[in-house]
């Protein structure tokens, strides 16, 4: 047993970050703690000698006269330097505490800390992989540690302290061979962090250990085990009547009529299949996703149901949320699995596979993290992991590429995550998954005896239409090529010559793998010369910067036909690069496992496959070009060239997109299952009824029931147009921008609501941010799609706390779920009208045209409609909510179709006009503050 050490965990409060004598300490605070106790605590004000900036003390609360009459630094300096000695100093980003701290006592005449030190920061990653934020106040949220007064060093310190506690108490459960890699791996982290785990496993083992029933070890791999699959179960009776329901939901669920209607109505649709297609139409709050999920756990006891929704997000919210409830509420188990694309997941064989591989230091510690959460996981879904970003190498190294490519005679084949879900799908009665993977799976979903149902269908056109569009980038194989060739042929570092030296690969193999790249290399600048031809030839002579060309498929096949050669000679070689891969990757791997290759050769293959994925990946639209394909394709399927002019380096491309869903949904999905339910908001409004059954390939054979909101929108909401607002079609982008900052921090400084603002391009947003973030970024927390995160991070970090503010385009109109105080008002930048210059929109105009169909009032219209109210309905979730809604476009009230918008809007919502001194004055007023 080794001597318990003492931490001293310390924050400092100073009135800025500068390390040069600039900047002074303003709070000192240091809890000790030895043997998972806090033993000590000294706290003490500082009087740094100058001024305390305004932003910092609204961020500690520590005012000037709170540190006129405190000790000078110098005064404390011996007390501090003297009880820090013979301990381990810890901090929340120990970086700065210490080195701050350190060049303090220095200036007072004391010798520079020598101290082992200890970050939470990078502790708390690994030990708690799943969290959404790492900052200290959300982890004490998370963890239920005391912190009062956050920013405020004594309430930072203890909360430190606490986790640090907790953070030790986790880990000595952890099972003793997972400890032991986590400890050699432990250098790769701050200073003397990794010795945290060295000293728990130090203690642990010589203990006798037994693991956990829940838990299995391959190949020294600690990981869940695999759930096992629930018998069959017999059918199961809906409860019909009033009382059996009740009785159900409990405390669970509060009894909605317009919810329990809708479960009512799809248990006897289902029961008898009247029609094949049924469309629900259910407003905002009568809680459609239970009203659907209730009567379907019924039918999924005889028949199996596929839900699909609209994107991932809104998926893992359905498992994490809905699903969890409906577990609660039905007396009975089901089989449910999650199911989406193979790029979800880890590989954990080539995860195995990268620890005996070189890596940088923040990979290292990336695999430290997924060590831990392979302990935890039974998805092995990478979302999981809530993390900003994974443009990391190792997540190349890792990603899954599907079960084809897996290694059969890997000790990880049995246990691995896709081929476990898999196992799933067969036996579910649930599957949950979303748009895109069933459009693109539907053989191996559908059933002449399994039930669809869509949720959010509203975007199953567009994720129709997204997972159709393919993109040929001409420059873009053409770098990846040089970048391997490069790779291979290297005169400067180690390259496939030395692979051959070392007898890895003899020359002739070389020659094979390297042959097919060379081709692809040197045909495609023939192929884009070939294109940029065409396209200087029938651009838009007034089109200088970005240009856009359609190719008539008729003259696609031309140009094929006519260099068919050429086309032959890459289409070759692609495939003899996918047949090289498989055999060149498995000899790659049973190397690594007999540990015959050095670093360099290591270094140099992981380097080449990332290449060649990335190369592969560019070229999987190849496809495209077959002749016969672009035949059968030529009345539904636009083409056309993009080239960007006056960007440096810009890439030509080849696009490929559906323009519509008509024929395509009914006769390629619908009719693989038995009963197909339409779920959604808005499917059968008035406004956009012809627009949405267009979109969704429904003929008149489709029974219809529509849902009433529940609310009462006239007491829980305010709508506000403003009507002093430019004329934003008659601005350039600049003044838009100025005019957009200005008026935002004008509302965002007048209040402390939590807030989202909507917004038409993530373009728009990554230059209003850093405006905002100037004026009000030390007041109010902003978040930002694009910047600050992804989708569901910035959810998640949106929802932990108060007055935040949270910028969004694409995946914020819809589908995020904020009920009650976490979104207070919902700000719309514009009308949410596409752009109608682009070559692809006017080729859909110019369908709906020939067609005799008024192009604007039947697809830019309804559209625009509809996203307006997916942002509104963000606002209101329960009867208990209250918002403000403000629309920063004032042509909703000056132009002819503006009456279209606002009919939309639901009874008791009316939109008043006025100028934003008294839109400030009007949300004071709304919330009585």
């Amino acid at each position: 047993m080794i001597k318990e050490r003492i931490y001293a965990v310390v924050d400092l409060e100073t009135t800025g970050p500068k390390q040069d004598g600039s900047d002074k300490i303003i709070q000192f605070s240091c809890d000790f703690v030895q043997s998972n106790k806090i033993v000590n605590h000294f706290s003490t004000l500082i009087n740094p000698g100058m001024p305390i900036p305004v932003e910092v003390k609204k961020l500690t609360g520590i005012k000037d006269k709170d540190v006129r009459y405190a000790p000078y630094f110098d005064e404390v300096a011996g007390t501090i330097y003297a009880m820090l000695q013979n301990t381990t100093f810890v901090a929340h980003n120990v970086n700065f505490d210490y080195s701050f701290l350190s060049s303090e006592l220095e200036r007072a005449g004391y010798s520079e800390l020598e101290l082992p030190m200890m970050d939470t920061v990078q502790l708390t990653q690994i030990i708690y992989p799943t969290l959404v934020s790492y900052r200290l106040i959300d982890i004490s949220k998370y963890l239920q540690l005391s912190h009062i007064h956050p920013h405020k060093a004594d309430s930072d310190t203890k909360a430190t302290a606490e986790l640090l506690i907790n953070l030790k108490k986790r880990i000595e459960t952890f099972p003793l061979i997972l400890l032991q890699r986590l400890a050699k791996m432990g250098d790769s982290l701050i200073a003397q962090t990794g010795e945290f785990f060295n000293e728990v496993y130090l203690n642990k083992k010589d203990r006798e250990e037994k693991l956990p029933n829940d838990l299995m070890v391959v190949e020294d791999i600690v990981l869940k085990r695999p759930r096992l699959i629930d018998e069959k179960i017999s059918k199961q009776e809906y409860p019909e009547t009033k009382d059996e329901k009740q009785n159900l939901f409990s405390e669970v669920l509060e009894w909605r009529s317009s919810q329990i209607k809708m479960m009512d109505d799809i248990n006897n649709d289902l029961n008898e299949k009247r029609s094949k297609k049924y469309v629900y139409d259910a407003a905002t709050g009568i809680g459609k996703t239970l009203g659907y999920l209730m009567p379907i756990a019924y039918k999924a006891t005889e028949e199996k149901v596929v839900i699909s929704t609209a994107t991932t997000t809104l998926q893992n919210q359905l498992i994490d949320k809905d699903i969890s409830i409906l577990k609660e509420v039905i007396p009975f188990n089901l089989n449910i699995v999650n199911l989406k694309g193979s790029q979800h997941y880890i590989d954990i064989d080539k995860f195995y596979q990268s620890l005996s591989i070189p890596q940088s230091k923040k990979a290292t510690q990336i695999q430290m993290t997924l060590l831990v959460w392979l302990m935890e996981t039974s998805t092995g879904d990478m979302e999981e992991l809530n993390l900003l970003s994974m443009q990391d190498t190792i997540f190349a190294q890792i990603e899954h590429h599907g079960i084809r490519g897996l290694n059969k005679k890997s000790a990880f084949y049995s246990v691995d995550f896709l081929k476990r879900q898999e196992i799933l799908r067969r036996h579910a009665n649930i599957i949950i998954t979303n748009h895109a993977y069933l459009l693109s799976h539907v053989d191996k979903l559908g059933g002449n005896d399994t039930v669809l149902i869509v949720d959010e269908a509203q975007h199953l056109n567009d994720n129709l239409l997204k997972e159709n569009r393919k993109i040929i980038d001409f420059d873009q194989i053409k770098i990846i090529s040089d970048s391997l060739l490069v790779k291979m042929e290297s005169q400067l570092s180690f390259s496939f010559r030395d692979l051959v030296e070392i007898n890895f690969i003899t020359k002739a193999q070389y020659t094979e793998l390297i042959r097919p790249i060379q081709t692809i290399d040197y045909e495609i600048m023939n192929l884009r010369e070939i294109f940029m031809t065409y396209l200087n030839s029938n651009m838009n002579k007034a089109s200088d910067v970005y240009v856009e060309v359609p190719i008539k498929p008729l003259n696609l096949r031309g140009m094929i036909k006519a260099n068919l050669f050429i086309f032959k000679k890459i289409e070759k070689a692609l495939r003899n690069l996918k047949r090289l891969q498989n055999k060149f990757s498995q000899k790659y791997s049973m190397a690594i496992v007999t540990g015959r290759l050095g670093l360099d050769e290591i270094q140099l293959i992981n380097d080449y496959q990332k290449l060649l994925n990335l190369l592969l990946n560019e070229m999987k639209s190849w496809s495209y070009l077959d002749l016969n394909r672009l035949e059968d394709e030529l009345e539904t399927e636009f083409i056309w060239l993009t080239y960007p002019y006056k960007q440096e380096n810009g890439h030509l491309r080849l696009n490929f997109i559906m323009l519509d869903g008509e024929n395509f949904l009914n006769n390629k999905v619908y009719q693989k299952f038995s009963t197909v339910l339409l779920v959604g908001a808005n499917l059968a409004m008035k406004e956009t009824r012809g627009y949405m059954f267009r979109q969704l390939d429904l003929n008149g054979q489709v029974k219809i029931k529509k849902y009433d909101n529940i609310f009462d929108y006239s007491k829980q909401t305010r709508a506000y147009i403003l009507k002093d607002t430019p004329d934003i079609t008659s601005i350039s982008k600049k003044e838009y921008i100025e005019y957009l900052s200005r008026d935002l921090e004008k509302i965002l400084l007048n209040n402390n609501r939590q807030t989202m603002i909507l917004f038409n391009s993530l373009e728009i947003i990554e230059s209003v941010y850093p405006k905002l973030v100037k004026k009000i970024g030390s007041k109010r927390e902003i978040l930002a799609q694009g910047i600050t995160g992804s989708v569901e991070k910035i959810k998640k970090r949106f929802m932990l706390g108060e007055g935040k503010i949270l910028l969004g385009a694409g995946a914020f109109w819809e589908g995020i779920d904020l009920p009650e105080n976490n979104l207070e008002m919902v700000i719309v930048t514009r009308l949410p009208f596409q752009s109608p210059d682009t070559v692809l929109n006017k080729a859909r105009y110019r369908k709906l045209e020939k067609k005799g169909i008024n192009s604007f009032y039947n697809l830019a219209l309804p559209e625009a409609i509809l996203r307006l109210q997916q942002g509104w309905g963000r606002l209101i979730r329960t009867p208990k909510d209250k918002g403000i809604f403000v629309l920063l476009d004032s042509r909703i009230a000056n132009k002819n179709y503006g009456e279209k918008f606002i009919s939309s809007f639901p009874d008791g919502v009316n939109l008043k006009s006025l100028k934003i001194d008294d839109l400030l004055k009007e949300i004071i007023s709304f919330f009585g503050e």
